[in-house]
């Protein structure tokens, strides 16, 4: 878990499941949202504007993950990005991402002998020039960190 969390207390396994993707349902104050469904609403069909590096020396109560910027101002948290699926190609989150529109928003599970052994939210970048498709794959924690943030602000504003 990050920083943000631990300070938090936040806990991934303790959020209510969405029923159709498996993905954490945020609530305050009794409004809810699905994670994967906010995020999917927040990038889909939108353009890479600008990239936010790591600083050289983050400090512990930075996050670490890179952010994507879209042309709406939303900041996806991305951990690692690769080509074409394949962990293996692992690609570098630079100014090469600008341009590249969310094509795809994904909620993955993975389980084994009916445990949940990992859950990954991905986003697929391309162009209909391009023939590859650039996966990141997101930061959980950071991304309910924001719903849940986005959500508190629509009742305290």
């Amino acid at each position: 878990m990050s920083l943000t969390f631990r300070k938090r207390n936040y806990d991934l396994s303790k959020y209510e499941i969405c029923e159709n993707c498996l993905a954490p349902i945020v609530q305050i104050n009794g409004k809810r949202e699905c994670l994967y469904e906010w995020l999917n609403n927040r990038c889909i069909h939108r353009e890479v504007v600008d990239i936010v590096p790591l600083p050289n020396d983050p400090s512990e109560d930075e996050w670490r993950a890179v952010g994507v910027v879209l042309q709406n101002g939303f900041m996806i948290p991305v951990d690692i990005a690769c080509l074409d699926y394949d962990l293996n190609r692992i690609v570098t989150i630079n100014e090469r991402l600008i341009g590249l529109e969310v094509v795809d928003v994904a909620w993955v599970i993975e389980n084994t002998d009916s445990q949940l052994t990992g859950r990954a939210c991905v986003v697929d970048l391309s162009t209909p020039r391009r023939r590859h498709v650039v996966t990141l794959s997101c930061n959980i924690d950071i991304l309910v960190y924001m719903l849940n943030d986005e959500l508190f602000r629509r009742v305290e504003p």
